[in-house]
């Protein structure tokens, strides 16, 4: 027997070391007396009042001290209960023997609060472009200019009166020497060209992968799913998921999740359509289908996404 225990207490011990707890509590005064609500040797009110909350409490089972404003009332130790995403409330009281007593009086589900995301950090500034630089190109083109003198003729013409007269001719015919003077002329032309280098842009910066910069996070998001499982009818659950979605920014396969929280299909329906255009991964929107129970819903959603 002793055997069996030991293991037992050690797996209890470890459950309630690993439990995570958030609650609230709140005390209040039946008659009205002012008092200081301490706990776990942590006070919580710096004056006296006849209604303290203790937020952020991270235990199962606490300690809890009333210590009246009132001197003549001697102030008395009460252990309490704290549940996960609750607030709880206790309510102080005289019992038949005339002591006072910490009394149960109800608890109510925390109101959805989102942990605070941290944006990532704006992109670093573009650089100044650089100063285009100066490309100069020269070109040198040369030009060489023939020409070829006639050839000077002479001979001697009859005057008609028995003299003769000397006659020149120059002649100079295209593709015939001539046997004349041939000059030679080079000319060289210098085309200076000047282009302007620009230096080519500096890469842009990623952009984030859907409609928005970062999705909702796992521990935000499993608290909404939380308080959206815990409503009791269809329509009040799909109007507290579709302000989960308008506020934040679900994935693909967190609005799958969503969805099985409802019971009917056509609830199912209507939040696949109003979740599309808050969705960080639009592109893995097919994911959602898996949580239809009839083709035509698969098909209605496909119409309505289809750009």
């Amino acid at each position: 027997m002793k055997r069996l225990l030991l293991p037992f207490l050690l797996l209890t011990g470890l459950v309630q070391l690993t439990a995570q707890v958030r609650g609230t509590v709140v005390v209040f005064s039946e008659d009205g007396d002012r008092f200081f609500l301490v706990i776990n040797g942590l006070q919580y009110n710096q004056t006296a009042q006849t209604n303290v909350k203790a937020e952020n409490i991270t235990q199962e089972w606490v300690k809890a001290k009333i210590v009246f404003e009132d001197q003549a009332k001697a102030p008395f130790d009460a252990n309490i209960g704290v549940k996960y995403d609750m607030e709880t409330t206790y309510m102080i009281k005289l019992n038949k023997k005339g002591d006072y007593k910490l009394a149960w009086r109800g608890e109510a589900p925390l109101p959805y609060q989102p942990v605070a995301q941290t944006p990532p950090p704006a992109p670093a500034p573009m650089p100044a472009p650089a100063p285009a630089a100066t490309q100069t190109t020269t070109v040198v083109t040369q030009q060489t200019v023939t020409r070829t003198d006639g050839v000077a003729v002479g001979m001697s013409v009859p005057d008609g009166e028995g003299g003769s007269v000397s006659v020149g001719i120059s002649m100079n015919v295209p593709g015939m020497n001539m046997g004349g003077t041939t000059t030679t002329t080079t000319v060289t032309q210098q085309q200076t060209t000047t282009t302007n280098v620009g230096t080519p842009p500096p890469p842009q910066p990623q952009q984030p992968q859907g409609r928005c910069a970062y999705p909702m996070d796992q521990r935000s998001y499993s608290q909404a799913v939380t308080q959206v499982t815990e409503q009791g009818f269809d329509e009040t659950r799909l109007e507290i998921a579709k302000q989960v979605a308008k506020s934040n920014c679900l994935t693909s396969a967190q609005v799958r999740d969503m969805m099985r929280a409802f019971g009917f299909e056509e609830t199912r329906l209507d939040f696949a359509k109003f979740a599309y255009p808050y969705c960080y991964d639009p592109n893995n929107y097919f994911l959602v289908n898996s949580a239809f129970e009839f083709e035509s819903s698969t098909e209605e959603l496909a119409r309505f996404t289809r750009p």
